[in-house]
């Protein structure tokens, strides 16, 4: 008896589109791991091209990175939201980074860019080269409010902010005692 009414009634609620509502993710921003020669490689190539003086160690990532035939793979490990004082802090960063002022912000599209009418996602990327370089990148990505529902392709924008690089450049098998171990 209890089979015969659960049935019709979970084929009913697949059918009226309530289960498909209820099992939908929610938006976590965007996903740039497609954008494989974009914004994510483009910061990561800029961020060691701009050390002075010219440090050879990261030329020699930018040459795992960059050139004729090597692919990239992008992977995108976590994605979460920020507070508006998190990206307060994102564009005071940027601000001092070219020379200006925090009394000056008022003066630029800084606020724009980074408090008024988005939200900024903190994403992690893993980015690896057929030529062996592996790296974890945090970068910061946007949705912009406005005319655009949450998570229409249109209202977002990749890699905004790159704050640090993480190079892997070694990897040390595991080991753990005994599961029998007391400790």
């Amino acid at each position: 008896m209890v089979k015969s009414v659960l049935l019709p009634l979970f084929l009913t609620l697949i059918g009226s589109g309530v289960a498909h509502a209820a099992l939908k993710a929610p938006y976590t921003g965007p996903d740039c791991s497609a954008k494989r020669d974009g914004r994510i490689v483009g910061g990561i190539t800029d961020s060691l091209q701009l050390d002075h003086p010219v440090n050879e160690k990261h030329m020699q990532y930018f040459d795992k990175l960059i050139g004729r035939g090597i692919t990239k793979k992008i992977t995108r490990f976590s994605s979460e939201k920020i507070s508006k004082a998190e990206a307060k802090r994102l564009m005071l960063r940027r601000a001092k980074m070219n020379g200006i002022k925090e009394s000056e912000i008022k003066d630029t599209a800084l606020e724009n860019q980074y408090l008024i009418d988005v939200d900024f996602y903190r994403q992690y990327y893993l980015i690896k080269s057929s030529q062996g370089f592996e790296a974890i990148a945090e970068y910061y990505s946007l949705f912009l409010h406005g005319k655009w529902p949450v998570g229409l392709k249109e209202g977002e924008s990749c890699a905004n902010d790159l704050e640090h690089i993480y190079i892997i450049s070694e990897t040390i098998d595991g080991h753990t005692i005994d599961f029998g171990s007391p400790y």
